[in-house]
């Protein structure tokens, strides 16, 4: 179980260095710090080291001693790439690196650059929600790989057939990827395509009925250029 708790954070929502959601990071820190109290040495016998490093080197040491249990944070480069942690001593601490690549500081450059609206139209053919996304690529961005991610609302999720039905009449994504049992569609675009406003639409399929409905996201970036990124939200309760 500890084994799994450990390691579940980087294959379910490894970009915020947590777990599936709000809750579920809240649920698994709660397990393992009670762990570490059952486990753990007496604060007396507490005597470790942690190392952070990159490549062959170590840049960043935390020393935990006695009863010194403070949680400790170190800002680490912004720079792409691995990280790795060694320790040595006797005692346990909990670990966690988080990426904020998602926090561009770019401000408006990136809104200026995609232009992103959104809009959650009602299917009265089909009664489903189809979520649209319309944004522009210029000349360079139109030469490299642009992502677009949709996250749907609790209680709606992406179905891959009828994503792929309805992308049928748009020749602009290479791929598409559905993710967490529904939660979230990526659409990689295709590189070539020309300096242009583009339209991107999914159909939503209502599971359950959520009270006090929280809004979509969908945010889109350049691959390459991770701080080129617009995030904006959609409300299907406007819609209702």
């Amino acid at each position: 179980v500890v084994s799994t708790q450990s390691t579940e954070s980087s294959g379910i929502n490894a970009e915020y260095g947590g777990f599936r959601s709000s809750q579920d990071t809240v649920v698994a820190l709660h397990a393992l710090t009670n762990f570490a109290v059952l486990t753990a040495p007496s604060s007396a016998e507490t005597d470790f080291s942690v190392l952070i490093g990159k490549g062959r080197s170590y840049f960043e040491k935390l020393r935990i001693k006695g009863s010194d249990a403070a949680v400790q944070e170190v800002e680490l480069p912004a720079n792409t790439g691995s990280y790795k942690v060694k320790w040595s001593g006797t005692g346990t601490a909990f670990v966690q690196i988080i990426s904020t690549f998602h926090q561009s500081e770019m401000g408006n450059r990136s809104e200026e650059v995609f232009g992103l609206r959104l809009s959650a139209d009602m299917d009265k053919s089909v009664k489903q929600f189809v979520v649209a996304a319309t944004f522009t690529l210029d000349k360079e961005r139109a030469g490299s790989m642009v992502l677009v991610e949709m996250k749907a609302p609790t209680g709606y999720s992406f179905r891959k057939a009828q994503v792929a039905e309805m992308l049928k009449e748009y020749d602009i994504v290479s791929r598409f990827d559905i993710k967490e049992g529904g939660q979230r569609a990526q659409f990689y675009l295709r590189p070539e395509l020309e300096p242009a406003y583009y339209t991107i639409r999914a159909p939503l399929v209502k599971e359950f009925s959520v009270s006090n409905l929280a809004p979509g996201q969908v945010s889109i970036l350049d691959y390459y250029d991770p701080e080129v990124r617009q995030v904006e939200f959609y409300y299907l309760d406007m819609y209702m």
